[in-house]
């Protein structure tokens, strides 16, 4: 995979393309910090953008997943996790 600063993508457009156009994803990066994953589309755009939509709520839901099991909160039975949400609706917690 290939990065490229801000600064630099504006220089180089038609070297980013061909290193597109041989199937490498680049990075982008601001001040030395990743902020964009451009990716080759080979076929359907939309296709695409919705894997990656899916990869992206997978990460989600596994960094929430792990909060979640540092916290103990997986442990919790069916009878706390349904007395925790009366709570919640009652405003008493």
């Amino acid at each position: 995979m290939k990065s490229y600063s801000l600064q630099q993508f504006g220089a180089t457009a038609t070297q980013i393309r061909l290193v597109l156009g041989a199937g490498e994803d680049i990075t982008m990066t601001a001040d030395g910090e990743p902020i964009a994953l451009v990716l080759p589309v080979h076929g359907d755009l939309d296709v695409l953008r919705k894997a990656v939509l899916r990869a992206r709520a997978a990460v989600a839901i596994d960094a929430i997943r792990e909060d979640a099991a540092q916290r103990g909160l997986d442990k919790l039975t069916d009878q706390e996790i349904d007395d925790i949400i009366s709570e919640v609706r009652t405003g008493a917690g």
